[in-house]
């Protein structure tokens, strides 16, 4: 079962690839004006380790809150979710792109990368799945051994 959610999340990746290339294409907005046929930048302004680093803490501190707003009245659940994302993105969008999402990254970056393929993934998609399997291994193993 956990195979077809991670198949589901690549295919709908490459379909959101598809569709920023399109969307892009069309050019309604002015950073878009001639941007795909210059190519693209790459996200990390940092090194690789403070990158690994950022998206490994980004991706924690947001499955750890994802886990701890079930508590939170539903009304005022998605606001906090995108407040928590606005900051994420606003603390290391500069440094990293603050993506702390696999299939995003692949659906946003995957060109930029052919030559550095293994300095991405370990950024953009083992920091991030390590980060989710460190909370899942926190939050069922240590936190109810304290409790």
């Amino acid at each position: 079962m956990g195979g077809l959610k991670i198949g589901a999340q690549f295919m709908a990746a490459v379909l959101a690839r598809v569709f920023m290339h399109f969307i892009w294409s069309l050019e309604m907005a002015e950073p878009h004006f001639g941007a795909l046929s210059q190519g693209c930048s790459n996200p990390m302004q940092t090194t690789e380790t403070q990158a690994f680093c950022i998206e490994l803490l980004f991706s924690v501190v947001f499955q750890l809150t994802i886990l701890r707003v079930e508590s939170v009245n539903s009304k005022y659940r998605v606001h906090l979710i995108a407040l928590l994302i606005t900051m994420l993105v606003y603390a290391g969008g500069n440094l990293t792109g603050a993506i702390f999402n696999p299939a995003l990254a692949f659906s946003l970056h995957p060109n930029c990368f052919y030559d550095k393929f293994l300095s991405y993934s370990l950024v953009y998609w083992i920091a991030p799945s390590l980060g989710t399997i460190l909370v899942a291994f926190i939050w069922d193993e240590i936190l109810p051994r304290i409790s």
